[in-house]
């Protein structure tokens, strides 16, 4: 016949007078239980006396976010007795959940979060297996949600998106990554969405698109997508004006089709991100003209076979004065382009892959820059310490 521990809460004179941490007050020890990077140790923290238990009761109230990812391997077969329940019960104000690559998600799984997390705003699924399981009962309780990401998410099917997104009417945010059988037709429930991730997604056809454009043509901020037809980027860039984000990739997932012509009918973009493993028709004078039309550049990535040279390079400084994050590939580009890159004085980061950069253009780079700025010389071994030793950081 064994034994039932009970944990008692000792009074809380018995430590007031012997233990000096009890001599702080509640909010300073309120700081402390909050910086618990573990669960667990907040939950130790309960049992220690009547007054700890109060803070620490405080604290879980008082949590917005629980990467429970950190703590588990899987949710298979959770009941209400388990552990991962008793801790989701205390996060009464809980607004977001990450859940990426846990195993066992099921719908008794979505049935305790749903009850548990009323203000859940934000919730991650990326990379777990979600069959059978009804999305749809969790946006009914979960009324709040903003975010979801299902990325990578194993048996994700339209109907199951369709059921999801139809009653998740306040969505800011979703990421489907990855989905190849998903057609997008979906998209028609979606109102007023801001950042959209297909990317890998190569089941989504124009008209969902289009479908996407009748409801967020005014909405949608940011979009990462590919590969892409040419009637899908012309949709995309001609159609979301305040469309801020962009990124294209492809990585051998083609055909795909990168018009810079149709990319800069975007003019309010302030991040493009073009991945490719195929060369695209970009050289200096359209790369210019991307320049002229979108101004307000901050973020610049090329990387693919481009037909780059200095000249087209330097003229980003006086085009895109805003210019925080720049990298560029091509074989073509030299290195005297860095003598004006020397004068974008927001610059954050610099990455130049496949150069002909030499030892001579990164130390007169680095002799003319003033500001902090993260180098990154990729794909070439002539650069060598030297360079970087050169400058004083």
């Amino acid at each position: 016949m064994s034994k039932k521990i009970s944990r008692q809460l000792i009074p809380d004179e018995t430590y007031r007078n012997n233990c000096e941490i009890q001599k702080l007050s509640d909010e300073v020890i309120r700081i402390i239980f909050d910086q618990l990077e573990h669960y667990k140790d907040l939950a130790f923290c309960e049992f220690v006396c009547r007054r700890w238990n109060t803070v620490a009761k405080d604290v879980w109230m008082s949590k917005k976010s629980l990467d429970l990812t950190s703590h588990l391997i899987s949710l298979k077969g959770l009941k209400r007795s388990t552990k991962a329940f008793s801790i989701l019960k205390k996060f009464s104000g809980l607004k977001e959940l990450n859940l990426l690559g846990l195993s066992g998600i099921d719908t008794a799984t979505l049935n305790i979060v749903r009850e548990c997390c009323p203000m859940l705003e934000s919730i991650f699924f990326g990379g777990t297996f979600l069959s059978q399981v009804s999305l749809k009962h969790l946006a009914e309780h979960c009324s709040r949600l903003k975010v979801i990401d299902l990325s990578s998410c194993l048996q994700l099917t339209e109907q199951n998106s369709c059921g999801l997104l139809k009653v998740a009417t306040g969505l800011k945010s979703l990421n489907i990554r990855g989905h190849t059988s998903i057609t997008g037709y979906c998209f028609q429930n979606l109102e007023h969405l801001q950042m959209l991730d297909v990317h890998r997604c190569r089941g989504i056809t124009d008209g969902s698109f289009i479908k996407l454009a009748n409801k967020c043509q005014s909405s949608l901020q940011e979009l990462r997508a590919g590969p892409v037809s040419k009637s899908t980027l012309y949709i995309i860039c001609g159609t979301f004006h305040n469309l801020n984000t962009l990124e294209l990739e492809d990585h051998s997932y083609g055909p795909t089709f990168i018009s810079f012509d149709f990319i800069c009918k975007a003019e309010k973009l302030e991040s493009l991100k073009i991945s490719s493993s195929q060369t695209l028709d970009l050289d200096d004078r359209k790369l210019i003209k991307l320049l002229k039309f979108c101004k307000n550049l901050q973020t610049l990535h090329l990387h693919g076979k481009y037909d780059l040279t200095d000249e087209g390079v330097s003229k980003i400084p006086d085009l895109c004065t805003e210019m925080r994050h720049l990298s560029i590939s091509s074989s073509k580009i030299t290195g005297t382009s860095l003598d004006s890159l020397s004068r974008l004085k927001y610059l954050q980061t610099l990455v130049m892959k496949n150069t002909q950069v030499t030892d001579e253009g990164a130390k007169n780079f680095l002799s003319k820059y003033s500001n902090s700025v993260s180098l990154d010389f990729q794909g070439k071994d002539t650069i060598d310490q030297e360079s970087f030793d050169y400058f004083q950081w």
